[in-house]
């Protein structure tokens, strides 16, 4: 069972990403349409399902990288808009297009829990620079 933070504006989205998840056993933390309420809810997650174009803007890749960097967090970007991602696509496990169904979001999850986390996180031209090791 993985602890998963979903970042999503489109409440719709966001109850059916909650749903499936849930379904397949899994503990959703919560549903975070923004950056500040994505880094207050990310203590606890091993896994987070992230948009791009949120509430406050641009701002998913950015939530992907703090997430990674404070939590360990493996990243999934679940978006429409793939080519928005930029540099943050290198700490990303695994890409789910919009729309999605229950197989791909599943099957993100199983090749997220197999993947091996970057070394390093990218300098990419945000705040948070390149961190050390995640030790977990």
């Amino acid at each position: 069972m993985e602890h998963i933070l979903v970042v999503e504006d489109e409440m719709l989205v966001a109850l059916d990403l909650e749903h499936i998840l849930e379904s397949a056993g899994h503990d959703v933390l919560g549903i975070a349409p923004d950056m500040e309420s994505a880094l207050d809810l990310a203590p606890g997650c091993s896994m987070a399902l992230v948009d791009v174009n949120l509430r406050d803007g641009q701002t998913g890749p950015r939530i992907a990288a703090e997430i990674f960097r404070r939590h360990g967090a493996r990243v999934i970007f679940v978006t429409a808009n793939p080519e928005q991602i930029g540099a943050a696509a290198d700490i990303a496990v695994a890409r789910v297009a919009k729309p999605f169904d229950r197989r791909a979001i599943l099957a993100a999850i199983a090749a997220a829990q197999e993947a091996d986390l970057p070394d390093r996180l990218p300098d990419h031209g945000y705040p948070i620079a390149a961190a050390n090791r995640i030790n977990r």
